[in-house]
């Protein structure tokens, strides 16, 4: 007999008449009054695997049949579709969604040239809830989304209101579930049933959002809501001839750099961004093809970054007007790129960066090697390309160093507004590194992470295995590398953590195992990695042994090296597994959000500092099979908050840094806002140092008034002690004015370089401040403590070399 095959977005899908030798299963899809339910799809997949699987879909009388199933043990689930008011389920009566099996399923035999009767599903009619959104003076409101998260915070899906104002859902599970309306694009702001507006930026319930119970055949009424409106800014965009700009994009993002609204300016230059939610906020201008140079609010160039210019005050149903915008038009850059032998690149990444390693703006080059960046600002950029065919460089041929922006030596490309300069690059081809992933069966394995590390153990990137196994890194240099692999695969099945060369990496701190050396441009293939089973680590994450904690990370570390190894999500149960694990020690921890203000702990109940604490579990593994548990009930954290001040007048976007008792960084650049004040949550019992590192010209302190000459904790410094789960309020900082230092950078021809750092450091080489040097080659280093300091000059353009002042 033939077999139809097709294929599907979720995957390879076999579906047809019957094959002589294989196995059939039959049974039938009905409500729990037993009336039959039509046009449901069953689904029979290999347990615990993604592909392949067989379907079949229920008749008028509830039946379905699928035929072609090669022996073997399946699991079995429906997808009811989004007109049926059913809830899908798994074989045999365990709810869950379609294509993600869940615990407890019973697996289907399959045997050939047989029939597997009586595999039938009963299904339960879901919930519903259904409503009205208006507004605060009640007209109804069409095309608003509607959003239903469960008790995990886990979205469920989202409804729109119809043109006069209802929604509904209809296929919710029993539970409590937390609902928002927001309509994007209008004036009205977000809310949560019933009346908590959202926060700006924020996707999940906050606390004090009222739950509403569903409960499955029955539907919910009146759960409505009343939208208010926010702010509006309003202003007009025109050119430096006071020419109306039409067509120009207005962006506006909040203090953490999320987009919050959006606009473009009409045929007169007028623009409007509703909708706003109160508070400062930043916009910006985006030109797109046209030249012009982008700006923040206050006239500061726009570059890639999300925040900047002056804050433009929002409120509630209030315009503030008068926001306007004057653009001049920039310099244009036009960039070729070529390889060796003189032929176009296309789709190579080409980067501007201004010091101090700002990324201005990026583009792509076309087919014929070319790119056009226009809308820049006079003064001097530093140009990156890179793409995974060739080797990435700076301009000129400087290679680039991981973790390095605009390294001492790059050569600067001088633009000048109203002018088109043009710059040719020549990249080598890139070399690649390539293989397959199998177990030590031979056979290929599907989504198993492989990671790239260079000569000097720092880590370069990471894919996943492809359907046959395979992987593949481009855009190397020629240096030596490591490979690792190893972790689920989409299974689940686990497999050890391995270097190239088979030796086991967990235990093992790298690079080690075999180097692959690259000579430049070439290409090693076939390396082939064959992954043992290891052992696992399961366990759930709760709130004080209470709700699940959804979406939250798990990891596991090496009680040998201290290197983490491995990390897993927890369900929306709140349910974790860590797979593939070598025998040996290993520690475990969580990593929960750190806005969820909770206190991250060591198992068992340990909190978590920089470093690993007495009393923290070792988990033994002895076997390459297995599971061992470890359950963890965290608790709320200790919350510290307060406020940086300079000479009584507050500083907005000061870092400050805690640090445990060994004085090892524990929360690092957590800001103050515009009024100065901070707040650090989940914090665990213990005690603590903190410090502030701001450059507005004030002398950093540690807390309580000791100033910072260095890295290490200050003598005098106050340890801040804290418990569980107790807040610590009213932390002040009220810093002083620093002494500053004027220095100039020149040649040995008195000529000025610009663009460089000059760094003021403690005499052990520690940098306490520094700043850039202008076109004259002018400096002043700020916020220095009374001590004596040492001036280096930095990221001097070639052919210079970094030089400390004599």
């Amino acid at each position: 007999m033939k077999r139809l095959t097709w294929l599907m977005a979720t995957g390879i899908c076999l579906w047809g008449f019957a094959s002589w030798g294989q196995g059939t299963v039959e049974g039938t899809v009905k409500n729990i009054f037993n009336q039959p339910i039509t046009n449901v799809s069953v689904y029979a997949r290999p347990a615990f695997s993604s592909i392949p699987f067989y379907i079949g879909v229920s008749d008028a009388a509830g039946a379905y049949r699928i035929s072609g199933i090669p022996g073997g043990s399946y699991a079995l689930f429906t997808q009811t579709g989004t007109d049926n008011p059913y809830l899908d389920e798994w074989y045999n009566d365990v709810p869950g969604e379609p294509f993600s099996q869940p615990d407890g399923v019973t697996l289907v035999t399959v045997v050939n040239q047989a029939t597997n009767s009586g595999i039938n599903f009963v299904l339960d009619q879901g919930g519903g809830l259904l409503g009205l959104v208006t507004n605060d003076a009640g007209d109804t409101l069409t095309g608003v989304e509607v959003t239903a998260f469960n008790s995990n915070q886990v979205n469920q899906g989202s409804v729109y209101t119809d043109t006069v104002g209802i929604y509904q859902f209809e296929k919710l599970r029993s539970g409590t579930y937390t609902l928002r309306a927001q309509s994007l694009g209008t004036p009205y702001l977000a809310e949560w049933y019933e009346g908590v507006t959202a926060i700006q930026g924020s996707q999940l319930p906050p606390p004090e959002a009222t739950g509403v119970i569903v409960t499955q055949g029955n539907v919910r009424t009146g759960i409505s809501f009343g939208l208010t409106e926010g702010g509006q800014i309003s202003g007009s965009v025109s050119n430096h001839l006071g020419q109306a700009l039409p067509g120009i994009s207005l962006q506006v993002f909040n203090q953490s750099g999320q987009q919050i609204g959006s606009g473009f300016s009409s045929f007169d230059g007028s623009y409007s961004v509703q909708g706003l939610f109160p508070g400062p906020v930043f916009i910006g201008t985006s030109a797109g093809a046209q030249n012009f140079i982008n700006l923040w609010y206050g006239g500061e160039p726009r570059a890639l970054a999300t925040t900047g210019g002056v804050p433009v005050i929002v409120e509630t149903s209030a315009q503030t007007s008068g926001v306007h915008f004057v653009l001049s038009p920039g310099a244009v850059l036009q960039c070729t790129v070529k390889d060796e032998a003189d032929g176009a690149l296309s789709g190579v990444n080409v980067w501007l960066y201004r010091r101090p390693d700002v990324l201005f703006k990026s583009a792509l080059t076309f087919l014929d090697g070319r790119v056009t960046i226009k809308g820049l600002p006079s003064g001097e950029f530093y140009l990156l390309t890179d793409s995974a065919s060739v080797r990435a460089e700076w301009y000129q041929d400087l290679p680039v160093l991981v973790g390095e922006r605009v390294p001492g030596g790059s050569e600067p490309i001088w633009l000048q507004i109203n002018q088109t300069s043009t710059v040719t690059v020549v990249l080598d081809r890139a070399g690649a590194i390539s293989g397959a992933i199998e177990d030590q069966a031979g056979h290929s394995l599907t989504g198993i992470p492989v990671t790239l590390i260079n000569g000097d153990g720092v880590w370069l990137g990471q894919t996943n295995s492809g359907s046959e196994g395979n992987f593949r890194f481009g855009g190397l240099s020629d240096h030596a590398y490591f490979l690792q692999a190893g972790g689920a695969d989409v299974s689940g099945t686990g497999y050890r953590l391995t270097w190239y060369g088979g030796e086991d990496a967990s235990h093992t701190p790298g690079p080690a195992g075999q180097a692959i050396a690259l000579a430049p441009g070439e290409s090693v293939s076939n390396l082939q990695f064959a992954l043992a089973n290891g052992a696992g680590i399961t366990g759930t994450v709760t709130i004080g042994g209470g709700p699940a904690l959804a979406g939250e990370a798990v990891r596991v570390y090496s009680a040998t090296t201290g290197l983490a190894v491995a990390e897993a999500t927890t369900d929306g149960n709140g349910a974790y597994r860590i797979s593939g694990l070598a025998p040996g020690n290993y520690l475990i921890r969580t990593a929960v959000d750190g806005d969820a203000g909770l206190a991250d702990e060591w198992y068992p109940g340990i909190a978590v500092t920089s470093s690993v604490p007495d009393g923290a579990s070792v988990l033994a593994i002895t076997g390459l099979v297995g599971d061992l548990s470890a359950h963890f009930a965290i608790e709320p954290g200790v919350l510290l908050s307060g406020r940086v001040t300079g000479h009584g007048q507050p500083i907005g976007e000061v870092a400050l840094d805690l640090l445990d008792a060994a004085g090892q960084p524990f929360r690092t650049n957590l800001l103050t806002d515009p009024e100065g004040y901070f707040i650090i949550q989940g914090i665990g019992t213990g005690s603590y140092y903190l410090r502030t590192r701001e450059e507005q010209g004030f002398v950093n302190e540690w807390y309580q008034g000791v100033p910072v000459t260095s890295t290490v904790v200050g003598v005098g410094a106050s340890l801040i002690s804290v418990q569980q789960p107790y807040a610590l309020t009213n932390l002040i900082f009220d810093l002083a004015s620093g002494h500053s230092v004027t220095a100039r950078v020149v040649n040995a021809q008195d000529d000025p370089i610009a663009g460089a750092f000059v760094a003021a450091c403690t005499e052990t080489g520690e940098t306490l401040a520094r700043a850039t040097t202008d076109s004259n080659g002018f400096v002043v280093v700020r916020g220095l403590p009374p001590m004596h300091v040492y001036l280096r000059a930095e990221a001097l353009p070639a052919p210079y070399q970094h030089t400390w002042f004599s």
